[in-house]
C-alpha cells in the first residue's frame, strides 16, 4: 500500500510551520536559550597579588628543575 503525497498537503505543511514561526517571532521567543550572563572579573590590588604569587611558584617548581638539569648536561658534557 502506498501513500501518494499531493501539492496540496506539502502546501499546507508549509504554511502550518510559517504560522508556528510567525507565532515564536510574535511572542519574542527565537527558541534558543537565554545566556546567563558571567559576573564581572575580579581586577583588583587582590587577584594581581595572587598572580604575581602563582608566577613565583611556578618559576621556583618549574625553573628550578630545568636549570638543575641544565648545570647537569653542562657539568657532564665537559668532562666526556
Amino acid at each position: 500500500m502506498t501513500k501518494t503525497i499531493t501539492l496540496d498537503s506539502i502546501r499546507e505543511r508549509a504554511e502550518e510551520q510559517e504560522i508556528e514561526a510567525r507565532s515564536w517571532e510574535d511572542t519574542g521567543q527565537s527558541g534558543e536559550a537565554e545566556a546567563v550572563a558571567l559576573p564581572r572579573a575580579d581586577g583588583g590590588k587582590d587577584a594581581w597579588m595572587f598572580l604575581a604569587a602563582c608566577f613565583t611558584i611556578e618559576a621556583l617548581v618549574w625553573g628550578t628543575s630545568s636549570v638543575a638539569e641544565f648545570l647537569a648536561l653542562c657539568r657532564f658534557g665537559s668532562k666526556g
